[in-house]
């Protein structure tokens, strides 16, 4: 089945040119605006520009859709991280200096944050195959602005349960949302090479929200307060979902024709959930959905190590939340760096590339959680969560990026959505295990670390035989993924794993 996507390449205001893909990856974009009838590129055309080389420049210049989805994205995680300083102050506050249950309280906190994308992750997969992703997330962010307000009542009524209450709602939402996230962008970026830039920028964003955001949110709390955290975070959420109206159109690909007839909403969500787990039990790559859980177990407890650390850091309250601004900032940059030194040495068309990076990355999240276990000075402990952060965003990426290489377009929501869940269980367990350690059994925040790094090294070694017989960067090169088997709706598991020899 063919469909079409209009893509303008560029939106100066002496001229817009726009450039028409004809694509067979089953989605539908269509701008009932639009005055231009959409033509066919010919094949000079195509060949001239699959001759320019992807550069995240070119991604951003000449994609409007993307570059508004991406404006959208830096908007909301900005406001993200407002509120989540706020929220961790706040119940600190709550509880007072000399409680014995912080910890506790902030991995509740993350916990709380998290399971709904355990529970709601594969009806927001769900979603993103049946309906349109770019208006789905505007309702979503609409809706979100509203809920956040929500944090107020609860600050003043110093109530801890109503806090978690309101983030469970919002993390609810934002179940709903990631996976529509994630599987817009192919839409919105149909190339290969321009879509490792799309999802590689995407992690970038993210990461200098975190940086920026985080910084800004926790002197935000200490010089405007709490309250003020949370209305940005409400305003943040009413310019996303502007910017992606901006974009137009419709994105979607559910086949209208090939729906059920009265086949009940709820219905249809729980039979493309079933479908989907089917889809990943039979393919070929199905390993490497459990990728970002190995990483997530490991990388779950550092925002709780990093509430411990901002309080055993310096003698002065006050300064709490400033010292955990910070940390989240050394965080992001760390998120910054890692995938962009990646981004050389991975490549689309050759995923042993992108398996091996996460592999290595991983190591690299060992290696930080070993640095924060010992060595004591915030300035040390900044550098070592930097690296620890570089190794997660580099799997986050890649291990996406393989996911999305090998999974057909219209059930890319859904092994999204599994992938996702998987990620948050782990990260879930981690973020708990992290509170009751350091609350119920004594452990420091540096023995806490020591245990994820042990248990990172582990994890490492266990993907290392795998990693290993993929193959040297030439080989797996001279042996890359055919394009017939590439977005193929299963792949025969006779023909072996699409990543070995």
């Amino acid at each position: 089945m063919s469909y079409q996507h209009q893509i303008p390449s560029s939106d100066s205001s002496n001229d817009c040119v726009n450039e028409h893909f004809q694509i067979d990856s089953g989605a539908v974009f269509s701008d009932e605006n639009a005055t231009t009838d959409i033509q066919e590129v010919s094949s000079a055309s195509i060949s001239s520009i699959e001759e320019e080389k992807a550069t995240y420049f070119r991604l951003i210049r000449f994609n409007r859709p993307y570059r508004l989805y991406l404006a959208s994205y830096l908007v909301a995680r900005a406001g993200d991280w407002f509120n989540y300083v706020a929220c961790i102050t706040a119940i600190e506050d709550i509880l007072g200096p000399d409680s014995e249950s912080t910890m506790t309280a902030v991995s509740l906190l993350v916990i709380v944050r998290l399971l709904p994308n355990i529970l709601l992750s594969s009806v927001g997969g769900a979603l993103a195959d049946a309906v349109d992703r770019r208006k789905c997330l505007m309702v979503l962010d609409f809706s979100a602005a509203a809920v956040v307000l929500l944090y107020s009542v609860a600050c003043w009524m110093k109530s801890i349960p109503l806090i978690y209450l309101v983030t469970f709602i919002l993390e609810s939402m934002a179940a709903l949302s990631e996976p529509n996230k994630t599987a817009l962008v192919p839409l919105l970026v149909p190339d290969e090479e321009f879509l490792k830039k799309g999802m590689t920028l995407s992690i970038l964003a993210w990461s200098a929200m975190a940086a920026v955001g985080s910084s800004l949110g926790g002197f935000a709390v200490s010089l405007l307060g709490i309250q003020a955290c949370f209305a940005i975070d409400s305003v943040s959420f009413i310019f996303s979902a502007l910017l992606l109206w901006r974009i137009g159109g419709t994105w979607t690909v559910a086949d209208t024709k090939e729906r059920r007839d009265h086949e009940p909403l709820w219905s249809e969500f729980v039979r493309m959930t079933v479908d989907g787990v089917q889809y990943i039990s039979r393919s070929s790559f199905a390993p490497y959905v459990f990728l970002k859980l190995s990483a997530a177990l490991v990388f779950g407890a550092s925002d709780v190590l990093n509430a411990a650390f901002s309080q055993q850091s310096g003698k002065d309250e006050a300064g709490n939340s400033k010292r955990l601004g910070i940390l989240f900032a050394s965080a992001g940059i760390g998120c910054l760096i890692g995938p962009l030194v990646a981004d050389p040495v991975t490549d689309m068309k050759n995923p042993r590339s992108l398996l091996q990076a996460c592999v290595v990355s991983l190591g690299f999240v060992t290696i930080g959680y070993f640095g924060l276990a010992f060595f004591a000075p915030f300035i040390s402990i900044c550098l070592f969560s930097a690296v620890r952060a570089a190794g997660s965003a580099v799997l986050w990426v890649d291990s996406t990026l393989i996911l999305q290489v090998f999974s057909a377009p219209e059930m890319l929501g859904r092994v999204t959505a599994v992938d996702y869940a998987l990620a948050t269980m782990g990260e879930a367990t981690s973020a708990f295990l992290a509170g009751v350690l350091q609350d119920n059994f004594g452990l420091t925040a540096e023995g806490v670390s020591l245990a994820m790094a042990v248990l990172g090294l582990i994890l490492s070694v266990a993907w290392l035989p795998l990693m290993l017989k993929a193959g040297s960067h030439e080989e797996a090169t001279n042996a890359s993924v055919p394009e017939n088997k590439k977005n193929q709706a299963f792949l025969d598991p006779s023909e072996g794993n699409p990543l070995l020899p």
